[in-house]
């Protein structure tokens, strides 16, 4: 279903209706930018209240508060997984999709989008980030990009993530910006075109006697770091195509970057060592057994926003 603006206001209010914003005690600009830059705040602006840290006068949250807030942010999560649309049933196909959030909401988005009778578009991307205001800037790039769909824009990825780039600038702070892949598939040829805006390339396996892995993208700028001419002149789509019983798996990088004993980060070997170990099961148990591989790696919790996206051609 179409994210309305009905979506972003409900979870604006999630965050601009708790009690902290009554109390003026929002995050304000500043501090977002310092989060995001990885900034400490000064101790004299602090107050420990949980994952993020809220500006106030003087005066630590009540307990009552801070549950206000737990439940604040719940509603919020509610409103950010009703936003995702059911993945559609594509005769021949079979896709999986792992989701969790590192603070109950998250700055990660995907969609598979019906073009026509024949294609659909597919996305993953990534905010820089964590919490509210990078689920904010989450769910207004998908709104965005599902309007601009529905204008006739999806079959044009430079021209699509180019509209996108322009419409979602002002909801990043400085520094700020989302990584993208986006691809047009074709499931009546097993084809398509994948772009890449500033993310890591999607791989290609297949398991069974001759078992073989490939990745596909080419490296481009980001969302939000250029003015949107130049974006599209820097972005390089590529085509790619899906044999049976391969296997495609994108992901963004809480997965790949997770940081284990020693700071060794999960990486790309043990990525591919899971998909080739899920290879034959369902779609959504490979992208689960990814990200449970990864979280585990981690000691059993996360630090980042984790979302695996898979693809099967049967």
């Amino acid at each position: 279903g179409l994210v309305t603006q009905r979506t972003v206001k409900a979870m604006a209010q999630a965050l601009a209706t708790c009690p902290f914003a009554r109390h003026g005690g929002l995050l304000d600009r500043a501090e977002l930018a310092r989060r995001i830059r990885g900034v400490e705040t000064p101790a004299r602006e602090r107050v420990a209240s949980g994952p993020l840290e809220y500006r106030d006068s003087g005066r630590a949250p009540s307990s009552a508060e801070i549950a206000y807030r737990q439940q604040d942010l719940e509603k919020a999560r509610d409103v950010q997984t009703n936003m995702f649309s059911r993945l559609p049933t594509i005769p021949g196909y079979e896709f999986g999709v792992h989701y969790s959030a590192q603070q109950q909401v998250s700055g990660d988005f995907y969609d598979v989008i019906t073009l026509d009778d024949e294609r659909c578009l597919m996305v993953v991307g990534d905010v820089t980030g964590h919490g509210m205001q990078a689920a904010l800037v989450a769910t207004s790039a998908l709104k965005a990009l599902r309007i601009m769909v529905k204008q006739g824009l999806g079959h044009d990825l430079r021209k699509l993530l180019g509209e996108l780039n322009e419409n979602v600038k002002t909801d990043l702070l400085p520094g700020q910006f989302i990584t993208l892949f986006a691809a047009v598939f074709d499931h009546q040829s097993d084809s398509g075109t994948a772009v890449l805006a500033g993310h890591h390339p999607a791989i290609i396996a297949r398991g069974g006697d001759e078992p073989s892995l490939r990745s596909i993208g080419a490296k481009g700028a980001a969302i939000g770091i250029l003015p949107s001419a130049t974006l599209m002149r820097v972005l390089s789509p590529v085509e790619f195509e899906l044999a049976s019983d391969e296997v495609l798996v994108q992901f963004t990088d809480g997965v790949v970057e997770a940081p284990g004993k020693g700071g060794e980060e999960f990486g790309m070997h043990r990525l591919v060592a899971e998909v080739f170990r899920h290879i034959n099961e369902e779609m959504r148990v490979m992208a689960d057994g990814i990200a449970a591989a990864s979280v585990a790696h981690e000691g059993g919790s996360t630090a980042d926003d984790v979302t695996v996206f898979a693809l099967r051609r049967r």
